[in-house]
């Protein structure tokens, strides 16, 4: 009787042993997407209620000021100019934030910030695919008259991107 308790106290650190090492190696396969990047398009989405994506601060253009600003301050070179005509063949920063209104004052939202670029798949290999390489997001919920914190997770989210350039980019 004594042994399944040792048994099951080696299988949970087995467990999560290899659990952390796969997270590990996952960021560091996201991290690898990140090395050599060309200058960055930068694409900034607001989805949402037209009254919530009317108020201050969750314009489209404030937002993707706010991305370019954080990007050039941390030296991430950036391709100027509406990446549309582009996107097909750049690689590009996507910033999607997705809003709605609850009721009751509150604004429940999703940030995803990803890196998307031409990517090869192994059982394709003539054919050059747009794929996600990197991402990161977070959803939360703020008062209407709150609605500024979503710009700031948004810019939380874009310095975790600088953080990983830099990790796969040493200076």
């Amino acid at each position: 009787m004594n042994r399944l308790p040792k048994y099951a106290t080696y299988l949970i650190a087995m467990l999560c042993v290899s659990t952390s090492v796969f997270a590990q190696s996952e960021i560091e396969m996201d991290r690898g997407s990140l090395r050599a990047l060309q200058p960055l398009y930068v694409s900034v989405y607001v989805e949402g209620n037209a009254g919530l994506t009317d108020l201050p601060g969750l314009d489209v253009s404030s937002l993707h000021r706010a991305v370019d600003s954080t990007l050039m301050t941390s030296g991430i070179p950036l391709n100027r100019g509406e990446p549309a005509h582009v996107l097909d063949r750049e690689p590009y920063l996507s910033v999607h934030i997705n809003t709605t209104d609850a009721g009751q004052g509150l604004t429940p939202f999703a940030i995803e910030v990803k890196i998307i670029q031409g990517v090869v798949v192994a059982n394709v290999p003539n054919e050059l695919i747009h794929a996600a390489t990197w991402d990161t997001g977070l959803v939360g919920i703020v008062s209407r008259d709150n609605v500024d914190t979503i710009k700031w997770a948004m810019i939380e989210l874009v310095e975790e991107f600088i953080e990983d350039y830099y990790a796969a980019n040493p200076m």
